[in-house]
């Protein structure tokens, strides 16, 4: 399934184009099988609004059939997240697919995990800035390892 995701959580946008398993499980998040088909990080010095849509439609040039949308949900700052939100449920309701919300912190353990520092059978950690409170993380134990 090609799936279109985002995050505009801090102050980088981040913006993929990946490819799952038609048969990947929709509950748990396999990291390992995703193929990345393109990958865009950009300071978001004009914030996310200024940012995120140029970069969505870039990348929908290689869209033939899109199957979903993911999108970040935070922790982050809540300006960035309602451009990322407001932006997966209006291109979700256009293009008539699924938007998924994802916890950032979520993909940000996954990702540790896809990049070969997974630890088989032991909670995985995420984290971000949270300027407001310095840092923030949460536990992990629901991901697959890779």
């Amino acid at each position: 399934m090609l799936t279109l995701a985002f995050d505009t959580s801090s102050v980088v946008t981040v913006l993929s184009l990946c490819r799952f398993p038609d048969d990947a499980p929709r509950d748990e998040l396999d990291f390992a099988a995703v193929e990345v088909l393109d990958e865009r990080i950009v300071p978001a010095a004009k914030g996310h609004s200024g940012t995120l849509p140029p970069l969505v439609a870039e990348v929908a040039r290689k869209i033939d059939r899109l199957g979903a949308i993911a999108v970040g949900c935070g922790p982050g700052s809540f300006t960035g997240l309602r451009t990322g939100l407001a932006l997966a449920k209006g291109l979700g309701l256009g293009f008539g697919v699924p938007v998924l919300g994802l916890s950032t912190l979520t993909v940000l353990a996954g990702a540790v995990a896809w990049g070969g520092q997974p630890r088989p059978g032991r909670p995985r950690e995420g984290g971000a800035d949270a300027p407001a409170v310095a840092y923030e993380t949460s536990p992990f134990s629901g991901l697959k390892d890779a």
